[in-house]
């Protein structure tokens, strides 16, 4: 655990040394990768039942615990993962992740083209994360079961992805900002280099745009160049020290 700890102040001090362009636009390579969006996923709790008993668990991101063997707790994602590798427990899948609530949720995406419906913020990387680590049948009552909430949840995300191309494609040049309710970690990260400096763009233009195109300006008599106001640069022959004498015209 302590070896976790470690990383997510890495983690933290990355993103706090995040590059950005000259718009304070993060540059795409300095975005958040997928594998780290799953590492902070994984504090968020599920509920497991484990087999054995003991007192509370002691660690340096909090405290976990006491456990009883056969009832029912709630535990973080990265310790129930830990416990489910080595047999400790069992993890049930959140109800969200249902085969009649995504069923119900898969329906409303398709029916409401310009609405999301609401899920869990990092529902991708959860669903992803149990599904690579919880491969046994117990977990999710048949191995048919395991495969129909896989479909269902990649459909839901495919049509999720749909909805955001779409509506990107009509993204107006005066917006100067836009509200997409509903979104997860995943599908923000992904649209955000995009959004940003587009967004950005469109501000420049309209800025272009109300100031109109910059007209010559005739320079003062104090700002002017010499050859401006009839001067010639000459030197006065000792170290070169610049002189001006007046030219009539």
């Amino acid at each position: 655990r302590r070896g976790r700890a470690e990383a997510q102040e890495e983690a933290r001090l990355a993103m706090a040394s995040v590059r950005t362009d000259a718009a304070g636009c993060p540059e795409p390579e300095q975005l958040i990768a997928n594998s780290e969006l799953e590492f902070v996923a994984e504090d968020e709790f599920v509920e497991i039942v484990t087999n054995f008993s003991m007192p509370v668990l002691r660690m340096m991101g909090g405290e976990f615990g006491p456990f009883q063997a056969q009832h029912p707790m709630q535990a973080p994602l990265w310790l129930a993962i830990a416990l489910h590798k080595r047999r400790k427990c069992r993890i049930r899948p959140p109800s969200w992740m249902d085969i009649q609530s995504l069923q119900r949720t898969l329906e409303e995406e398709r029916e409401s083209e310009g609405e999301f419906q609401p899920l869990p913020f990092r529902y991708i990387e959860i669903a992803h994360v149990l599904f690579r680590e919880c491969r046994d049948e117990e977990t999710w009552d048949g191995r048919e079961n395991l495969f129909r909430i896989r479909s269902l949840v990649e459909d839901i995300r495919m049509i999720r992805l749909h909805k955001i191309q779409t509506g990107l494609k009509r993204l107006e040049r005066s917006a100067l900002k836009v509200t997409l309710d509903n979104l997860s970690a995943m599908e923000v990260n992904l649209i955000r280099p995009f959004l940003t400096k587009s967004l950005n763009r469109y501000y420049h233009i309209e800025q272009k745009i109300e100031n109109g195109p910059a007209s010559p300006t005739t320079p003062v008599l104090g700002d002017a160049s010499p050859a401006a106001r009839g001067a010639t640069p000459t030197t006065d022959g000792q170290g070169g020290r610049p002189v001006r004498t007046l030219r009539r015209t």
